[in-house]
């Protein structure tokens, strides 16, 4: 009998996949790069839906500190009925190459005279008749439709477009280039590691993680992008009502809704904000028993590394996620994605939660959002 991919699969993927993108950095994504510096843009305009659009939020911060210019992250939807089309540099982005709303956007900057750049995972799909530029970013094959390998590959891409078009603009140095892609590199070897402490954590929380009826995921600026997957992440797979907020916009009314059933993540987002994320942490804790922290091991100089299940001198909360690295913040995406999606993962396979409502079905005879062939409702690829 042929084993069937899930998401763990494409989980276990993401690092091969990673790695063969940072071997070859100045092709990964040199179309873009040469599309881009064809002409003089200030800004950037990504356009996306779904967990494409989480990962363009990943990697904006990142492009706006590589590129020295404004990045705008919109959905399609927004684009094609409010957005301006503007002296910005614009690509549209569908991992499938069948989102309705990714093509309609396409079609909207040719008919107003632009480009249309489509970035995709699928170079063969119905996508390309809608594209002047068609590019590949190279995450491969993913069947499963809550795509995992997806974002972190198109963050990485991103990331690397930045990095080859500020090198060739000299806003950055070779050396410095070197030292970005370093650093990167390293992650990517570590992504075993994060993996196995992911596992223990969740071995460790399970009686709570599998006993989730609502989920908050709270995150700061790159991280908020993290905290925006998460949610959608959990959502569509653990089929709970689940939302990213910025750490103190929770504060400001969502926080209002706690009671001890809820589930709080807090995203540790290793900056100046760190110290408020830890006090509500602990505020949160005061009423929720399913208040979890993920964040970095702080160095310090007598304890031993934090073991698998995420124990040693420093914390002995269980409900805390201490990962032993060192890393910026803006590439914190490549170390925490994996945690959320091995979380919505592990849970959903435990509770058997894979096959939707079946009235969902007749949501899906009254509407449409995938061109061509459309997958089963259990998929969701954006």
């Amino acid at each position: 009998m042929e084993n069937k991919n899930t998401m763990d699969t494409y989980i276990k993927e993401s690092k091969e996949a990673l790695e063969k993108m940072l071997r070859r950095p100045d092709e990964t994504a040199k179309e873009l790069v040469d599309l881009y510096l064809a002409q003089e843009y200030r800004k950037i305009k990504i356009i996306a839906s779904g967990s494409s659009y989480h990962a363009a939020l990943c990697a904006r911060y990142y492009m706006e500190e590589m590129l020295q210019a404004e990045v705008e992250v919109e959905t399609p939807f927004s684009f094609v009925h409010y957005g301006q089309c503007e002296t910005a540099f614009h690509f549209v982005i569908s991992q499938s190459g069948r989102s309705t709303n990714a093509i309609e956007a396409l079609d909207r900057l040719r008919k107003e005279g632009k480009a249309a750049i489509g970035i995709t995972g699928d170079t063969k799909s119905v996508y390309r008749e809608h594209c002047d530029h068609i590019l590949d970013y190279g995450v491969g094959e993913e069947t499963v439709g809550y795509v995992t390998k997806g974002v972190v590959t198109l963050t990485l891409y991103l990331d690397l477009f930045a990095l080859g078009a500020a090198l060739r603009q000299n806003r950055i140095t070779c050396k410095a280039r070197e030292a970005q892609l370093l650093k990167l590199r390293d992650i990517t070897a570590r992504y075993p590691e994060v993996y196995a402490q992911a596992q223990a954590f969740i071995d460790e929380n399970f009686r709570l993680l599998t006993s989730m009826h609502q989920a908050y995921v709270l995150g700061n600026h790159t991280a908020y992008g993290i905290a925006a997957e998460a949610a959608l992440k959990i959502g569509e797979t653990i089929c709970i009502p689940a939302s990213a907020h910025e750490s103190e916009e929770f504060l400001h009314g969502p926080n209002l809704q706690l009671t001890p059933t809820y589930t709080v993540f807090v995203i540790d987002a290793h900056d100046a904000t760190s110290a408020r994320s830890r006090q509500i942490y602990e505020a949160v804790s005061a009423v929720c028993e399913r208040c979890f922290y993920i964040g970095l091991e702080e160095p310090h100089a007598d304890s031993g590394q934090v073991d698998a299940a995420g124990e040693g001198a420093q914390e002995c909360d269980r409900r805390k996620l201490l990962i032993a690295q060192e890393v910026d913040h803006n590439l914190l995406p490549f170390v925490y994605l994996q945690v959320f999606q091995l979380i919505s993962y592990r849970v959903t396979e435990s509770l058997h939660r894979w096959e939707k409502h079946p009235t969902l079905r007749w949501f899906r005879e009254k509407i449409r959002y995938k061109a061509a062939e459309e997958p089963s409702i259990n998929e969701t690829q954006a």
